[in-house]
């Protein structure tokens, strides 16, 4: 073009021979209508190129665009719509890069998106959007509740710049044109074009009615609040004028006899006993009581596990009151269905999870319970470029009709198989269905012990101890995929 004036603006220098920008007509037809070798000035070049361009691309909308090409002949072309829907897609030869967009940096959101990156030639481009800047270790909150732990990881601590980190919070789907509806933190709405999109928008922990007292283990910010009120109890019972008052202060409930409220309990009886001796209380004046509403702990496991489990409790100074429903915690007291009572300066709510109550908002077939209705490869009913996994899905082995259930041991291997999934769709092959995830549950017994229990083959193993601890601490790292090589 060296000698002639550019539509687009005044004459520039000979064209570099690896670098090209050019108007990029509808449906990605290449067309060099005008070039630059100077492209810094990205926002000009916009402008030109809307003032020239006002074509239909098939991202919807009239749109400018421009296509960049790289030594290696990969065209990217880049097209912004006058709604501000932002559409990318880069071709080489015939393939085009597809954007999959993954809502949700839980544990289930952060597998996918390492699923895709660890696919060997995959030629995709990866968003994940989260209203948070960090990975929270969700399962592990009753650990911040007796010390500092560290629970967020940031999402830049996982993924480079191949990884689109987006803070925002996903508002509604439109399937149809293929583009989600988000809300930034500034309150902005933006909407983001996908061609996959994976929904993994998790769980949210139960919260006990405000009326209902005590503090429900559901976030940090609580996790702080029941160790400052732990606190606060100690110090009281170490001024103390004796045994009887130094107990009451020292009575602890939790309500709720899931896996977290074991945890839970386990955790906080150690952290009492050990923090009261360094006061110079007596450690056996701490008791913390396990409020559990069904017959015996663990009730789809064997009756030998809920034996075990009960034992280790017992071993560590932790009651346990089977077949009781708390109501209410009040004066120093938790007041039971029965409206028996039990001593308690504080009750710790454990009361399990429910689906995420966007699911449900999104216009799209869900459950009675709220939960996302897929098939067997993670589509939601009725649509071919939607999938959903994780806490929000209600996911069923087509081999033996039983459903996943909502814990962080499902996620990785879901996601796993949804990131086979989603490139095969794309590359127009046959992917896997989805397999049950064998019966393993891992438990918590304080910060020195912790209890195994898998079946295999129809046998029951129970591992405990130190070495069932070592297992427990493998698997909180490997849902959160520390010490994984994502770079």
């Amino acid at each position: 073009m060296s000698g002639r004036r550019c539509a687009a603006g005044p004459q520039r220098r000979p064209l570099r021979a690896d670098w090209r920008v050019a108007l990029a007509a509808c449906r990605g037809r290449a067309c060099v209508m005008c070039s630059f070798d100077n492209i810094s000035n990205s926002a000009s070049i916009y402008a030109r190129l809307g003032r020239l361009s006002r074509k239909r691309h098939n991202c919807g909308g009239p749109a400018a665009a421009f296509a960049v090409t790289n030594r290696a002949g990969v065209s990217s072309h880049r097209h912004i719509n006058r709604k501000g829907l932002e559409h990318m897609s880069t071709e080489a030869g015939r393939a085009t890069q597809e954007h999959i967009v993954v809502i949700g940096g839980g544990y289930a959101g952060l597998h996918v998106v390492h699923a895709l990156r660890k696919q060997k030639g995959s030629a995709v481009r990866i968003t994940l959007v989260d209203k948070m800047t960090s990975h929270l270790r969700k399962v592990m909150l009753f650990k911040k509740a007796v010390g500092d732990a560290e629970l967020r990881i940031p999402f830049s601590a996982y993924f480079d710049e191949a990884v689109k980190v987006l803070q925002a919070e996903l508002t509604a789907v439109d399937s149809a044109a293929r583009v989600v509806e988000l809300r930034r933190p500034d309150g902005s709405v933006q909407r983001l074009a996908y061609d996959r999109l994976a929904l993994c928008l998790g769980s949210t922990v139960v919260a006990a009615e405000p009326e209902q007292g005590g503090v429900s283990l559901v976030d940090e910010a609580s996790a702080a609040r029941i160790r400052e009120l732990l606190e606060q109890q100690l110090d009281a019972a170490a001024r103390a004028p004796g045994e009887a008052e130094q107990r009451a202060l020292l009575s602890v409930t939790v309500a709720g006899g899931g896996i977290t409220g074991i945890e839970t309990a386990c955790e906080l009886a150690h952290a009492l006993r050990s923090r009261a001796g360094q006061l110079g209380i007596e450690p056996g004046r701490v008791t913390v009581t396990l409020v559990n509403a069904s017959p015996r702990l663990m009730p789809d496991a064997p009756p030998k596990v809920g034996r075990r489990l009960g034992q280790e409790l017992a071993a560590l100074g932790v009651a346990v009151r089977h077949n009781s429903k708390a109501v209410r915690a009040e004066a120093e007291r938790l007041v039971l269905a029965s409206g028996e009572t039990l001593a308690s300066a504080l009750c710790v709510w454990t009361l399990g999870a429910r689906p995420s109550a966007l699911a449900a908002r999104l216009g799209l077939p869900v459950t009675p319970g709220g939960k996302l209705l897929v098939d067997a490869q993670y589509r939601v009913h009725g649509e071919e470029r939607v999938y959903a996994i994780g806490d929000n899905a209600h996911i069923v082995d087509p081999a033996t009709g039983r459903a996943d259930g909502m814990t962080c041991k499902e996620a990785g291997p879901q996601a796993g198989r949804l990131a086979q999934i989603m490139l095969a769709d794309a590359q127009g092959r046959s992917g896997p269905e989805h397999r049950g995830y064998a019966t393993v549950f891992c438990i918590s017994l304080g910060p020195e012990r912790a209890l195994v229990w898998m079946r295999k083959l129809g046998v029951d193993l129970l591992i405990g101890g130190k070495a069932g601890l070592s297992i427990r601490l493998k698997t909180w790292d490997m849902a959160s995929l520390v010490d994984s090589k994502l770079k």
